[in-house]
């Protein structure tokens, strides 16, 4: 974890924000769990899991579980991962390639 020590003795100054990759299928469940309780704001990046770059991968436009809700709920897959982004309560940074 990034931010091990911060608060301490070793860092007594604590963040205002930690940028950090996050989608539905890499929550950063710990991170943010440790960011709420230092009242440090996130903000992510790679909310769609980079699914366009070279180095980026599919798993969050070809996830089963997100392409149900999206038909279910008449949203594309790409619509449904912003929001759950967006209901974690977190500054949102977005990459288009076209």
């Amino acid at each position: 974890m990034p931010l091990l020590g911060v608060g301490t003795a070793h860092f007594p100054i604590l963040p205002v924000l930690e940028v950090v990759e996050m989608n539905p299928v890499w929550q950063q469940v710990i991170l943010r769990e440790f960011c709420k309780a230092k009242g440090i704001m996130i903000s992510i990046y790679s909310p769609l899991a980079a699914g366009g770059a070279i180095r980026g991968t599919r798993k969050v436009l070809d996830s089963e579980v997100l392409k149900e809700i999206a038909e279910s709920k008449g949203k594309s897959v790409a619509q449904v991962a912003l929001r759950w982004a967006h209901e974690q309560g977190v500054v949102i940074i977005t990459k288009s390639f076209n």
